[in-house]
């Protein structure tokens, strides 16, 4: 399964560390073996079979229906606390039926490739839900 992830920070990071435990460690985070590549957007869409959108909620406003324009049959989620505007944004989107929203219950104070740990995400509980429109 390819996975392509957007944010490298905390949650992102975390959850690359996990997939891929192999390396030690976006440019930062391909220095420190925390990703096996970065590549730009599109092309990392249309190689995954999943999406992970792992970035602040603001910035993932202006992502999310860029990454809805490209699926085809992947599934994206993220990893956002706030989903009102995101919802709101997606409300008509062509695609949106591949988005899972999701926040998981897990994270601590600090942010960047260098607050990645492994396990993070061990027995903790995911919120998600597919969206009424």
């Amino acid at each position: 399964m390819v996975i392509t992830i957007i944010g490298l920070g905390l949650m992102g990071g975390s959850a690359a560390i996990d997939l891929d435990n192999d390396r030690i460690n976006a440019n930062a985070a391909l220095n420190i073996g925390l990703v096996d590549e970065i590549c730009e957007l599109e092309e990392g869409v249309n190689r995954a079979d999943l999406v992970l959108i792992a970035i602040p909620a603001d910035a993932e406003m202006s992502v999310l229906p860029k990454v809805l324009d490209i699926v085809d049959k992947q599934f994206v989620t993220d990893m956002c606390s706030t989903k009102g505007q995101i919802a709101q944004i997606i409300k008509y989107h062509k695609n949106r039926k591949q988005y899972v929203a999701a926040h998981p219950m897990a994270g601590t104070e600090y942010s960047g490739p260098w607050a990645a740990i492994s396990g993070l995400f061990d027995g903790k509980r995911v919120a998600s839900s597919r969206l009424r429109w």
